[in-house]
């Protein structure tokens, strides 16, 4: 293989041409000068190496059908010019390095433990040096074709490849053509690797050309203007000065080493890329949340909110277009600035459906508000002032109006117009609204009518609206002519339907729920009957107090008249005090009878008569002084006077009228003249 014919390329063929000889061969000769062993390159031990390395594949393949090796190959190496080194040590020499070269190679996990041994077979053979002792060399070659002849060399089926001989030809084109296809074994020419070494050259200086401008254009402020024709013209740039400095050279090399240069440059210029994709992203997805917060805090988020969402996104999209463009050159731009757009968007949508759903609940709150509205203005009233047989109905009349007022109110919101639903999402959103709406209309009715309790205290109401009062709505005073039975009868039973009609709120097509259950409805009633018949009774206990025609005796008012109220009651409550205010009137009456009163009115006349004399002497006195006095003054001064007298009066204990009348003459002029006067 080491000619000149081969040229530049003897190395790679070399590789390939032993590899393949070692593929098809049972027996591989390798041909080594005796005083080449114990040297590298000169006995082609390295070459060996890349065989056996190779080489190794072929075992693979073979053994995935089987669980044993299926061949194994001779390696006969035959030592030329051998003179005088006994040939055991040399053997022992090459034995040794093959052995290391084995285990050094790199071979699969199920190799990695195996000896040389279980592949190959070593032999060793010598020839003499053929121009000093042609004899020799002839008879030792003459012995080795004769073994070859005899098969000796080649014992057993262990080497046998299993190859027919009509499909030896296909079977080594099969290998050749994996071979060459092998990359590994081709070696530069001289003069390609010149080429590297000078394009490598040529990259570096380009590199450090274009240092200072990709400096400058990373630390410029992002958002950077242009980018992508800066980024393109960078990249032009770059190949126009790399083609300038490697014109003499190999043009496959130079072609590879400037598709490795923009490689290298676009990996710089495709992270700029991408730091002004990310700042460009952050900045729009900042503007389309300000934008959707701003929605949001106004009084009616939901008016033409799908129009304004639509033209966000529409300019978000424009502006990341506008500053992020696949530089031309860098075509692998491309596929990644398609994949941040569309993260981009992605982004845009989910903040817009986030708010959109705000939106949508507040809708859905403006809705029920609405509704809850139009109840407490319509059917509340309808419910807390109309309970009767036609009260559910009249609710459910209302309740279709309200109803549909949110339907309106939800196709407008929600609609085209508005947040800007598909028809399943908007349908979806009012039957959500409808039982929304209707829940709290069951909920607020129940609480309206109260429960249990408020059920009880209605049907007492009802019962005393129509037992107690009349249809005047003034209380009832019973009278005999009055029919308790059948007011009592109509009472309870106008209580007893309104019951029921409480028991169950029945809103027709929209459903019906129960207040109270079947067995609380009939305690109620039990209930409301104790209760009735009390009033049956005191109805029927004031009516016989009105038939009773009731005269109070004389005596009583006598007492009342003589004690007064308050005295007469404690009297009439103590039976003792009464036997005591006869027995204080006995006494009286006997005195009274005997005389008492003047035997006790003489004396005490007689006593007051003198002083009675001098306040008389007094008072004319003082009149005459006072001439000019007017009569209210001299009423003033007899009504003085009398003072005295009827406490002397009351002192004695004179209490008749008749007394006074039996006064002297003397004091009935007096009085008499004092009157004119």
């Amino acid at each position: 293989t080491d000619s000149r014919e081969r040229g530049e390329f003897a190395g790679a063929y070399e590789r390939k041409s032993a590899l393949f000889a070692l593929a098809l061969s049972e027996v591989l000769m390798v041909n080594i000068w005796t005083q080449d062993i114990g040297r590298l390159n000169a006995s082609n031990l390295l070459l060996l190496k890349n065989i056996l390395e190779l080489h190794v594949q072929l075992f693979i393949t073979a053994q995935k059908s089987s669980e044993k090796i299926p061949f194994k190959t001779k390696l006969m190496f035959i030592l030329r010019d051998h003179v005088s080194s006994p040939l055991s040590k040399l053997t022992e020499v090459l034995t040794n390095d093959v052995k290391k070269l084995w285990d050094s190679i790199e071979k699969p996990v199920e190799m990695k433990n195996s000896v040389l041994e279980e592949y190959f077979d070593l032999e060793f053979y010598s020839l003499p040096h053929k121009n000093l002792r042609p004899e020799e060399f002839m008879k030792a070659a003459s012995e080795m074709q004769a073994k070859f002849r005899s098969g000796a060399f080649l014992d057993g089926d262990v080497y046998n490849r299993k190859v027919e001989a009509d499909e030896l030809a296909l079977y080594g084109k099969s290998i050749w053509n994996t071979i060459v296809s092998n990359k590994e074994l081709d070696l530069p020419s001289q003069r390609e690797m010149v080429s590297v070494v000078r394009c490598d050259q040529a990259s570096d200086e380009v590199g450090q050309t274009l240092a200072a401008e990709l400096s400058a254009l990373e630390q410029e402020l992002k958002p950077i203007q242009a980018l992508d024709e800066r980024s393109s013209d960078l990249m032009q740039k770059a190949k126009t000065m790399f083609r300038e400095k490697t014109t003499r050279q190999i043009q496959s090399v130079v072609l590879r080493k400037e598709a490795s240069l923009a490689e290298s440059l676009s990996q710089v210029l495709t992270k700029l890329m991408r730091d002004q994709i990310e700042t460009v992203s952050k900045a729009e997805l900042t503007k389309v949340r300000e934008k959707l917060d701003a929605l949001g805090e106004v009084e009616t988020p939901w008016t033409a909110f799908e129009r304004q969402t639509v033209e966000a996104l529409r300019i978000a999209s424009s502006e990341f277009d506008r500053w992020c463009k696949v530089p031309e050159g860098i075509p692998q731009m491309s596929e990644g600035l398609r994949t941040k757009r569309a993260d981009l968007l992605k982004d845009l949508d989910h903040e817009i459906e986030i708010t959109r759903q705000e939106v949508v609940e507040k809708c859905q709150d403006a809705i029920l508000q609405t509704f809850q509205q139009i109840v407490q203005k319509k059917v509340v009233p309808v419910i807390d002032m109309g309970l009767n047989a036609e009260c559910w109905s009249a609710a459910l009349e209302e309740m279709k109006h309200a109803n549909a007022t949110a339907d309106d109110q939800c196709t407008m919101m929600l609609g085209s117009d508005g947040v800007g639903l598909h028809e399943d999402e908007l349908e979806h959103i009012e039957v959500k609204v409808r039982e929304a709406c209707l829940s709290w209309l069951f909920a607020d009715l129940r609480r309206l009518i109260g429960g249990y309790e408020g059920v009880l205290r209605r049907m007492k109401q009802r019962f005393n609206q129509l037992f107690r009062f009349d249809e005047s709505g003034n209380p009832r005073v019973w009278v005999p002519r009055d029919d308790i039975t059948t007011i009592f009868d109509a009472a309870q039973k106008g209580a007893s339907d309104l019951g029921d009609m409480l028991a169950t709120i029945s809103l027709g097509e929209y459903g019906s729920q129960d207040v109270v259950d079947n067995n609380s409805l009939r305690e109620l009633k039990q209930q409301l009957e104790s209760d009735a018949a009390v009033a049956f009774v005191d109805a029927r206990h004031a009516q016989e107090m009105a038939r009773m025609k009731t005269k109070v005796p004389m005596w009583a008012v006598v007492l009342v008249g003589v004690l007064g109220f308050d005295e007469a009651k404690m009297v009439l409550k103590r039976p003792a005090l009464i036997f005591l205010f006869l027995a204080a009137f006995v006494l009286i009456y006997f005195a009274y009878l005997i005389r008492v009163h003047e035997m006790i009115w003489e004396p005490l006349r007689d006593w007051a008569a003198p002083y009675l004399q001098t306040l008389k002497g007094r008072l004319e006195e003082w009149i005459e002084n006072n001439e000019n006095s007017s009569n209210t003054i001299y009423s003033s001064t007899t009504a003085k006077a009398s003072e005295p007298t009827n406490s002397v009066l009351s002192g004695a204990s004179v209490v008749e009228s008749s007394a006074v009348d039996e006064r002297s003459s003397e004091k009935e002029s007096v009085s008499s003249s004092k009157k004119e006067h």
